[in-house]
């Protein structure tokens, strides 16, 4: 199958798809357990056969969980529902160079108005339970 058919044929292969999607996350959890009791189990310094199978846990969750992400997203995708849901991160993806380059001028123009971040500001509020200073006379010192 050449690549630029893959996405035609995600339709007809929602049961592999399935499939493939509870593996990763089998083989991610398991093996990332494993490597957890492992390295907490074993705290000698120094190369053993059990720390390099701990390594090779470690090494096999890490993929696992990521390509269980991508199937839950791509399965998720497929539901005319969601899709409209998803619908605003197809932005980021449209543009994931410019979001990237513009990140840092951003938040220098934001930092030199504001003391934190929008977001930082709001998670501030949730947690003080208070209005956190949003504009603050320090912060056109701190970025110049």
């Amino acid at each position: 199958m050449a690549e630029a058919e893959l996405p035609q044929s995600l339709p007809r292969s929602q049961r592999q798809i399935r499939c493939f999607t509870w593996w990763a996350l089998v083989i991610g959890l398991v093996c990332g357990v494993a490597a957890t009791a492992i390295f907490e189990l074993t705290r000698q310094p120094g190369p053993s056969p059990i720390r390099v199978l701990g390594g090779i846990c470690y090494s096999l969750s890490r993929p696992g969980l990521m390509i269980f992400y991508v199937l839950v997203i791509v399965r998720l995708a497929q539901n005319i529902d969601r899709q409209r849901r998803l619908a605003p991160l197809a932005a980021a993806g449209r543009m994931p160079l410019t979001n990237y380059l513009m990140q840092m001028p951003w938040s220098l123009w934001w930092l030199k108005r504001h003391e934190r971040g929008p977001l930082e500001a709001m998670w501030a509020r949730l947690t003080n339970g208070r209005a956190a200073d949003m504009v603050s006379p320090r912060a056109v010192h701190v970025v110049r």
